[in-house]
């Protein structure tokens, strides 16, 4: 499925981060929590409209998506589109955290 034309989706914010708390941490973490925020009402107004479109051309009947079981191809694609959210997520702390592993020079040589 593709997004919508004009959609923001998978656009990285250019410049200078807004801050609306003192600890850059917190704001990271309302960053994130308003991305995850975003995601669940974009999935649940999808889910609303084709419970509404299957149930309106009674195609499938109410139980079968409690009682359905994905094949492989559907298990990949649901893992690397959960895969994608994620990382769009934690994308707030992603530089941190790669600081942090970087190697450290120690003025003798470099310690990792």
């Amino acid at each position: 499925m593709s997004a919508p034309k004009g959609s923001p989706v998978g656009r990285v914010s250019k410049g200078p981060r807004d801050s609306y708390f003192s600890d850059p941490a917190i704001d990271k973490l309302h960053t994130m929590l308003m991305i995850t925020i975003q995601e669940l009402a974009v999935a649940r107004d999808r889910i609303d409209s084709l419970e509404r479109l299957l149930e309106s051309s009674a195609v499938i009947k109410p139980d079968a998506v409690d009682n359905f079981v994905l094949d492989e191809k559907a298990r990949t694609a649901r893992s690397s589109r959960q895969s994608l959210m994620i990382k769009r997520i934690f994308r707030a702390t992603e530089k941190e955290y790669k600081d942090r592993l970087a190697p450290v020079d120690l003025g003798n040589g470099v310690f990792s």
